[in-house]
């Protein structure tokens, strides 16, 4: 199958990189003074610094709108079998909601939730190049992508509660699912043997009464404070 991946601006992708693995970024709008700009278009961030520094006022962004993505989305969708899109984390910004409404348009475009910025987005778009080349359907790279995106999740979400922490029994920990994927799995296992300091880490399968209210995919670790 033939896939177009493309990106927002927010990748931070370089050029080298970008034209190494054939990526088209959509550039995320920055309004200086009242006046719009394309990122890394018809403006840099040198330019940016240089207008605060003389004691202009902060720069803002504005969201990429359904319109546009409509219109960037449309040569691409016309060339390829499949196109994908990588967005800025829905977290971050409303480019992603934008992203999906205008991928419903067309039978042969999606549009990912990368939930990260800069270079962690970046990540996500070399992941989804290297799926292209063997992905056989739109549907398979969505499956992988949010597996691999929710996979990074997991494993932020383990270091964020263990990682420095002072306040933790030391002696048990548990890590227990309703079953998700292998590369998701890994994530949190290296996070735990990373950040964790636990004598016993224990690996369980929820039963089927906390399985019928999670439902698949749920990943908890569960430990003690002193």
């Amino acid at each position: 199958m033939k896939i177009k991946i493309l990106s927002d601006s927010t990748c931070d992708l370089s050029k080298e990189i970008l034209a190494a693995n054939d990526v088209t970024l959509m550039p995320l709008t920055v309004i200086r003074d009242g006046s719009a700009f394309l990122d890394n278009v018809s403006i840099t961030p040198a330019e940016i610094f240089a207008h605060v520094a003389a004691g202009g006022d902060l720069c803002s962004t504005t969201a990429v709108s359904i319109g546009e993505y409509i219109d960037f989305f449309t040569p691409f969708a016309a060339e390829y079998e499949g196109v994908v899109h990588i967005n800025l984390g829905s977290g971050f910004s409303s480019t992603h909601q934008n992203a999906c409404l205008a991928a419903e348009e067309f039978d042969n475009v999606v549009a990912i939730d990368s939930r990260n910025l800069s270079t962690g987005q970046g990540l996500v778009v070399l992941k989804a190049c290297e799926l292209a080349k063997t992905c056989e359907s739109l549907a398979e790279m969505k499956e992988k992508l949010d597996e691999f995106t929710y996979a990074k999740c997991l494993g932020n979400y383990v270091k964020d509660r263990l990682s420095d922490r002072e306040d933790l029994v030391g002696d048990t920990l548990f890590v227990t699912t309703t079953g998700v994927a292998d590369d998701c799995y890994a994530a949190v296992m290296d996070a735990v043997r990373t950040y964790g300091k636990f004598d016993t880490v224990y690996e369980t399968t929820a039963g089927c009464t906390i399985s019928c209210h999670c439902g698949p995919g749920t990943l908890g670790v569960l430990f003690v404070r002193k």
